[in-house]
């Protein structure tokens, strides 16, 4: 897994992510959203990876799809990007 870090305060969660967002990393962040207390807003932080594993994505936006306060991604390339608004199409 490549999370560096997962930092809570208050009602936020910050999730930064070192080298590759990975399978286990997003079933991790999902893991954290299913579990978080209503109103926690969670950020995944990809500013530090390299790349971005497109199974990862894929469970990310089944998780952006389904929870009420869908996480924010901060650093997501504009590729990553796209591609996770495509998976989040249903």
């Amino acid at each position: 897994m490549a999370i560096r870090s997962v930092e809570r305060s208050g009602k936020s969660i910050q999730v930064v992510i070192a080298d590759a967002l990975t399978e286990g990393d997003a079933r991790r962040i999902r893991e954290l959203i299913r579990f978080r207390a209503d109103g926690t807003h969670v950020t995944v932080d990809v500013r530090f990876a390299r790349s971005c594993h497109a199974l990862a994505l894929l469970l990310l936006s089944d998780v952006r799809s389904s929870a009420t306060q869908p996480p924010e991604f901060v650093g997501l390339s504009a590729t990553n990007r796209r591609l996770l608004r495509y998976l989040d199409v249903s």
